[in-house]
């Protein structure tokens, strides 16, 4: 059964894209500040969103951290393990790269509801294309310009312009058509479950630091 799984393409994809989704579902920023802290970072917090931001803010640095570092850890582990079994230059494996996504967006264990919005675990994802780490160092680059040199407010506008400038350097820095998939459908996620929080915020602005 186990060859069956492992030497069949299509069943290894099958596999992975579950074993992504299982581990996607975990949400470590809602059940780790309720194990150690007693917070509920769903019922707690304004957004109700049980991420590693939300971590960070009510339960603290160490949560935070380690919310933080699981939430990207779901995300790289299927999709690293899955290299050794499915090929890169197949469309299975842009289905793996966004199901640890999915996941995090419609958690199983939450049945469906009150998901995450998915940043660090789409960081997660591309982590797992070590050693390869230039599309990851690009998305930080965006985050960290729209944080410090083009200041973007609110979150919601600054995390939207970022994983567009993200899928347009993309074509940079790898030629594989089936990652640059993935990579689009990661970064529709992420949009997606921004665009609410973005709709409710009267504040949008765009400051250039160096003007001051």
């Amino acid at each position: 059964m186990i060859d069956f799984v492992f030497n069949n393409r299509y069943m290894s994809c099958l596999f992975f894209c579950i074993i992504g989704y299982l581990c996607g579902s975990v949400m470590f920023a809602y059940w780790i500040p309720k194990w150690i802290k007693h917070i509920d970072t769903i019922q707690e917090t304004d957004d109700g969103n049980p991420g590693a931001t939300n971590a960070f803010k009510n339960a603290g640095i160490h949560c935070g951290m380690l919310c933080l570092l699981l939430d990207m850890a779901k995300g790289a582990f299927p999709v690293y393990l899955s290299r050794y079994f499915v090929e890169e230059s197949w469309i299975g494996f842009s289905l793996i790269m966004i199901c640890p996504l999915i996941g995090h967006a419609f958690p199983l264990y939450q049945k469906f509801h009150h998901g995450g919005k998915c940043i660090a675990t789409s960081f997660g994802v591309l982590i797992g294309l070590f050693p390869d780490l230039k599309l990851g160092f690009s998305l930080a680059i965006w985050y960290i310009l729209f944080s410090t040199l083009i200041i973007i407010q609110p979150h919601a506008l600054r995390t939207i312009v970022t994983y567009g400038g993200f899928i347009i350097t993309s074509f940079f820095f790898t030629t594989n058509w089936f990652i640059l998939i993935g990579c689009a459908c990661m970064a529709i996620i992420v949009v997606c479950r921004h665009l609410k929080s973005l709709k409710e915020s009267e504040e949008r602005k765009i400051q250039w630091v160096f003007r001051q």
